[in-house]
């Protein structure tokens, strides 16, 4: 994935719609990993299959 380029970032950093909705296209893949990353439930902690006889 190419590196947004500094005029993009510097147009949306200042308002530019245009130049942010052209941000938001180039990364949309990086965006949405981040997103579901973020927002996945943690993974669960697996039943062992023995249990220690005294423990």
């Amino acid at each position: 994935m190419p590196e947004p380029s500094a005029e993009i970032l510097f147009r949306a950093a200042r308002g530019d719609r245009v130049a942010l909705g052209r941000l938001i296209e180039q990364q949309q893949t990086y965006i949405y990993s981040i997103a579901m990353s973020l927002l996945r439930p943690p993974p669960t902690r697996p039943m062992p299959l023995r249990r220690p006889a005294f423990g």
